[in-house]
């Protein structure tokens, strides 16, 4: 058997360049002060379209766009396809007496998925930030015998999620949907689906952070720790979704509406990744704003160190209704637990195990397409629209309190109609909440920015089509 496309080929070389050159990630992903502690702040890791609902992720199931955070969704995509997300940021710090306002641009998410219409398999290749790291904190003190002491803390970098994934889904037949009364008209059969999944992850990236003691008086000479981390291990993830019909209407021998549910999980193993760990200690002094360094007092260097990954859990569930018009009403829930009270890794400030906690989340989304004939709709009838919300505490825990964080969301996508693809651009906007003013805290007010373009090949130009002729 043999399959050929050139598209297909172009897409993996552009995925790998763009891979290969992972520089494209190092960039500044994050500014808020709570990336200090942990592995910085993690990153929802999710498609335009999902952020627009909530962050849902378990249950949700897209023919045209990625889902990465659940593998068994990549058989239920339509045909192979490209995946590209950008994210703008706005944050504003607020402490007790101050106000800041800053904003960042970064990629969110990089992926080609490979799918022969009609398959029972899907597969998934991409690249996604996992967590990021940028912050820069003064703060002083002072000591009667020394005068005015300032403590700065500066970090970035962060760990990347390269990941490939493979799913298959198996057909569960039933002569009427699990709430229907009678047999359907033509005694046809209600279709279910099934869908198990697993992504191969490749954790990588650095970690650099930088403390230092500076003293008011000139005639002392001032330190600074600098500490360098960087990260690179395997793990996997596990996930299983399922579609499942409920209820049908029909008139004759044509369904005219239906509703089926959606469940799905995903279960992501705990593990030792493996780092490489360097602390370096000097004394420096200033000349006209420039740092030099005066001597050396310390330095360790391992290659034999290890970060624990704690466990995370998924829970899902989707019901989905198709009404006689054509529109589609979707409700999505998801809940979502990774205990990092377990994480460890005793060589540097990150291993603070006293500021990391279970991290609990509750999402919700609502999606409503107007028409599922995009091609015979008028344009705003042609648009998915998509609003959602959710809350729940962060992994960090810092003076006794647990960093709380909550959004509300909205968007929609675009299909390319005159492209005759299942191409599309997808919009989406979150305003949150991250923390609060008490107990010396900071308080974030957040808004996130995304876009994401789905690019399929022509409707008659798939990709991995068996050859007719050799």
């Amino acid at each position: 058997m043999k399959y050929s496309s050139t598209t297909s080929i172009r897409a993996i070389l552009l995925l790998l360049c763009i891979w290969l050159n992972a520089n494209i990630f190092a960039q500044v992903t994050s500014l808020s002060p709570y990336s200090r502690f942990g592995v910085g702040t993690l990153s929802d890791q999710s498609t335009s379209n999902q952020m627009s609902m909530g962050n849902v992720s378990s249950a949700f199931s897209d023919y045209a766009t990625v889902n990465f955070q659940n593998p068994a969704s990549y058989s239920m995509m339509l045909k192979s396809g490209m995946h590209v997300g950008v994210n703008g940021q706005f944050l504003q710090l607020n402490s007790a007496s101050q106000s800041e306002w800053l904003m960042l641009s970064s990629i969110s998410n990089i992926a080609v998925n490979f799918k022969r219409q009609g398959g029972k398999f899907g597969a998934v290749i991409g690249l996604t930030p996992f967590s990021s790291t940028g912050y820069s904190i003064t703060d002083t003190q002072t000591v009667p015998t020394l005068g005015d002491i300032s403590y700065t803390y500066d970090g970035e970098g962060g760990v990347n999620r390269a990941y490939l994934g493979a799913a298959r889904y198996f057909l569960l037949k039933s002569s009427k949907g699990f709430m229907d009364k009678s047999m359907t008209p033509d005694s046809s059969h209600v279709v279910n689906f099934i869908s198990v999944g697993a992504n191969f992850n490749y954790y990588f990236g650095q970690l650099e952070q930088t403390r230092r003691v500076i003293y008011e008086d000139p005639s002392y000479l001032h330190s600074r720790i600098t500490t360098n981390t960087t990260i690179h291990d395997i793990n996997f993830d596990l996930g299983v979704l399922g579609l499942f019909n409920i209820r049908n209407t029909y008139k004759g021998k044509d369904r005219l509406s239906k509703t089926d549910v959606y469940v799905g999980a995903t279960y992501s193993l705990g593990n030792e990744l493996n780092t490489d760990f360097k602390e370096l200690t000097e004394t420096i002094t200033y000349v006209s704003n420039f740092e030099f360094i005066v001597d050396t007092v310390s330095s360790f260097e391992t290659n034999n160190a290890t970060i624990t990954l704690p466990q995370r859990i998924t829970l899902g569930f989707g019901v989905q209704h198709q009404f006689k018009d054509d529109q589609i009403l979707e409700f999505q829930f998801d809940y979502k637990m990774q205990d990092w009270s377990r994480f460890s890794g005793g060589f540097s400030e990150i291993s603070e195990t006293n500021v990391l906690a279970n991290a609990r989340s509750y999402h919700f989304g609502i999606r409503f397409s107007p028409s599922i004939k995009i091609k015979d709709a008028k344009f705003f009838k042609s648009i998915d629209y998509r609003i959602g919300a959710r809350m729940g505490d962060t992994y960090l825990k810092i003076n006794d309190q647990q960093i709380s964080e909550s959004a509300i969301s909205a968007g929609f996508s675009i299909p390319l109609r005159k492209s005759s693809t299942a191409s599309r651009i997808i919009f989406g906007t979150e305003i949150g909440l991250r923390g609060t003013t008490d107990s010396n805290l900071i308080k974030e007010q957040f808004i996130n920015v995304r876009v994401g373009l789905s690019l399929s090949p022509h409707i008659f130009n798939n990709w991995f089509v068996k050859r007719q002729y050799d």
